[in-house]
């Protein structure tokens, strides 16, 4: 045990080694996979005399290969695996999301604070900003391109300089967590009810389908188990088209999503964009955990694709 309050959030390195993990007495700890603890931060503004120092919760969390990131408020520390601090950046507003953005075009990582997601770099420089017209939840980075979820449920993605899709899931999401496919085929995100958008480009039959060209299907396909808990927590496993979901209680339930649609909802042709979703997908195993106590998730992920 390395603290005594669960973390708000947690992030595996990119080889496995360690995580890294964020908690409410501001500090962010690392601990590699034998257990063993092996930095504690504290994102904390310099201390100034005279001056009481206020302690705020670290909420967000991600890796950068031998690097970390941890935010506090407005409050942003990029750190190596020594604990020294590398840069330290403060934002117009508290910091709801972080997430890894060095693959592809953006060499750094995401931010994502109101209405806006910018892009750092590790020396500190920020060298994009994107403005949504929602305020933004979530993050999440793939290749090229960045994906934001909102509070009122929407996905919006970004690539380069542009809006790349504005999605709305039409199913009370409410994007606490976002996750691409490891073929980059399907996004998932998180709410009363998950919701996942194909981008593979395969757009099933549906009366008032619009064409809209190359995009990504703006039809979501909606997690149809409810039983009034909340999906918190969604990772795909690893080369397939399995989703797990985590709920509020802990329960962690596998979904295939080339697996059996039943069509649902209702539709308009004038107004498409506003229709109820249509694909419902069935579980295809659920486990809650082996103690049978309820408990809210961190995180949630594959150690292999079985």
């Amino acid at each position: 045990q390395i603290a005594d309050e669960g973390p708000n959030a947690m992030a595996f390195s990119h080889d496995g080694a360690w995580v890294v993990a964020a908690f409410d007495d501001g500090r962010a700890r690392v601990v590699r996979t034998d257990g063993t603890l092996a930095v504690v931060h504290a994102v904390a503004p310099e201390a100034v005399a005279g001056k009481r120092a206020r302690q705020v919760a670290a909420t967000s969390c991600t890796t950068l290969d031998d690097d970390f990131v941890a935010s506090a408020g407005k409050l942003v520390h990029c750190c190596s695996l020594t604990g020294d601090l590398i840069h330290a950046v403060t934002f117009e507003a508290p910091v709801r999301a972080l997430c890894d953005a060095s693959a592809g075009l953006f060499r750094g990582y995401a931010v994502a604070h109101g209405c806006v997601c910018v892009l750092v770099q590790r020396d500190g420089e920020v060298n994009w900003r994107y403005a949504s017209q929602r305020p933004l939840r979530s993050l999440l980075a793939r290749g090229d391109f960045v994906a934001a979820g909102t509070f009122d449920g929407a996905v919006q993605v970004w690539g380069g300089e542009d809006l790349a899709a504005s999605l709305q899931s039409f199913c009370q999401s409410d994007g606490e967590a976002l996750a691409w496919s490891a073929d980059g085929a399907f996004l998932a995100v998180t709410g009363a009810r998950a919701a996942c958008f194909d981008f593979s480009g395969d757009r099933p039959p549906h009366p008032y389908r619009r064409d809209r060209g190359d995009g990504p299907d703006y039809i979501p396909r909606v997690l149809g188990f409810q039983d009034g808990s909340r999906e918190r927590c969604v990772a795909w496993a690893p080369g397939g088209a399995i989703l797990a979901t985590a709920d509020s209680t802990g329960v962690v339930r596998l979904w295939n999503l080339r697996g059996r649609l039943k069509k649902g909802g209702q539709g308009h042709p004038q107004r498409p964009e506003d229709m109820k979703p249509q694909f419902f997908l069935f579980p295809q195993l659920d486990a809650a955990h082996p103690s049978g106590a309820s408990e809210r998730p961190a995180f949630l992920g594959w150690l292999g694709p079985d």
